[in-house]
């Protein structure tokens, strides 16, 4: 079993028109045999003939023409690429003491190193950075019922084991699944063929009909597409106790 699957077995407007300038409207003498009558009827027929109006329909081309908003651009549509759908998770272990069953695709390999333990990492060309690493750790019987001292017994032996050990957050939760647990972020040092890495960890602690569980996940920061593929995984696991 690869040495680290050890060290994480603890903890996991309209214009008008004017005259031409210099004409003048012809006028006739008045009548002075004509009635008042007379001259008022002249000046109406006029005025229905629109000599003193303004030429309505022109005016209201003008006014559309004028005004008129430009047409709206066509809509662009751009193409949404799809979604990359991940592959099924249709390979499983069960350790050898019961408790889980573990889920995984073959982008992984297994190396259950123990009764306890369920140690996965990626294989060469998966995509995934093959340094990365999941953890399974079961517990029959823990040294404590309460889970925040089964999860401070976990941390205590992760700061000891891991080299440029940090821990980022640690605090109560249903990190797993509806389960109440403790949940804890760190970071750490690794180094693989002589090439050295920084590295976060996730982890969560419960128990669960007694029996102390850990399901955790590490991956490399500078590669962030890889962790909800690793959490994925952690995420599948079933309970079987």
């Amino acid at each position: 079993m690869d040495s680290r699957a050890l060290v994480f077995a603890i903890g996991l407007g309209v214009v008008g028109c004017s005259p031409k300038p210099g004409s003048v409207e012809p006028t006739t003498p008045p009548n002075t045999n004509d009635s008042p009558n007379t001259t008022r009827s002249s000046d109406a027929a006029r005025a229905v003939k629109g000599v003193d109006s303004p030429p309505a329909d022109r005016a209201s081309d003008r006014a559309s023409t004028e005004t008129a908003p430009p047409p709206s651009p066509a809509p662009v549509h751009t193409a949404t690429a799809a979604p990359v759908r991940e592959p099924a998770l249709n390979l499983k272990f069960e350790p050898k003491t019961g408790l889980v069953r573990v889920h995984y695709d073959a982008r992984f390999k297994l190396d259950p190193d123990s009764n306890n333990l369920t140690f996965l990492e990626p294989v060469a060309g998966s995509g995934i950075t093959e340094h990365a690493l999941v953890t399974v750790t079961t517990n029959p019987d823990p040294i404590s019922q309460v889970t925040s001292e089964y999860a401070n017994v976990l941390q205590v032996a992760r700061q000891k084991a891991l080299t440029g050990y940090a821990l980022l957050s640690m605090k109560p939760g249903q990190c797993f699944h509806e389960l109440d647990g403790v949940e804890a972020r760190w970071e750490f040092d690794e180094t693989v063929d002589g090439k050295p890495y920084k590295m976060n960890g996730r982890a969560c602690a419960f128990i669960h009909h007694k029996h102390g569980y850990s399901v955790m996940y590490a991956f490399d920061p500078t590669r962030p597409e890889d962790e909800p593929k690793l959490r994925r995984i952690v995420e599948a696991v079933e309970l079987t106790d």
